[in-house]
């Protein structure tokens, strides 16, 4: 039988003690300005009536969604700062909704980037095409569509890694893109 010194979740959490407050700290910085650029490019369209085009919407849609993963990030770090000390604590609900949460605007985020790319493609290629059938309503029902598989998608973690009945324990080190996974396998 290992000692706990030996074990290598005990490490990993030693390790991250050492470094909670310095990520979570510029966690917080870099999400800070995610929000205050994507309140910005928000800001700049809703005043710009010549900006209300269909590409714009689908850029709205992506700052929404980096907004969504700015708060998330604030949460994790905050979380992470709190609970440093304690970070076998029965958390499991929550680093998998925040795991789900940050995955599934990560993925919203690059699916509607390929959007905005074949639009712009259709429009410079295709313009006639574009004009007849790219129209504010289809692109509307797109983001929609790409909203509910985020929420989908963000919700099967929860599914997936929420069952304490799994032979070991999972332990997040949060810090939405750097994830750092430890294992503690119960004998």
């Amino acid at each position: 039988m290992k000692i706990m010194s030996d074990n290598f979740t005990s490490v990993c959490v030693q390790d991250f003690k050492h470094y909670a407050v310095p990520f979570s700290i510029s966690w917080t910085a870099l999400s800070v300005l995610v929000i205050a650029q994507s309140l910005l490019i928000t800001f700049i369209i809703w005043r710009s009536p010549t900006l209300h085009t269909n590409t714009n919407m689908l850029v709205l849609s992506v700052t929404a969604s980096d907004i969504f993963w700015a708060v998330s990030c604030i949460i994790n770090a905050t979380l992470n700062t709190a609970l440093s000390n304690n970070m076998v604590a029965n958390a499991v609900l929550l680093d998998t909704f925040l795991m789900g949460v940050s995955y599934s605007s990560l993925m919203l985020s690059m699916n509607q980037l390929g959007v905005i790319a074949a639009d712009r493609y259709i429009n410079i290629v295709h313009p006639f095409f574009y004009i007849k059938h790219i129209t504010r309503r289809r692109v509307v029902t797109i983001i929609i569509c790409y909203w509910i598989l985020a929420i989908v998608y963000g919700a099967i973690p929860l599914l997936v890694y929420g069952d304490t009945n799994l032979h070991c324990e999972l332990i997040f080190d949060f810090n939405s893109l750097y994830k750092n996974c430890c294992f503690s396998l119960q004998a």
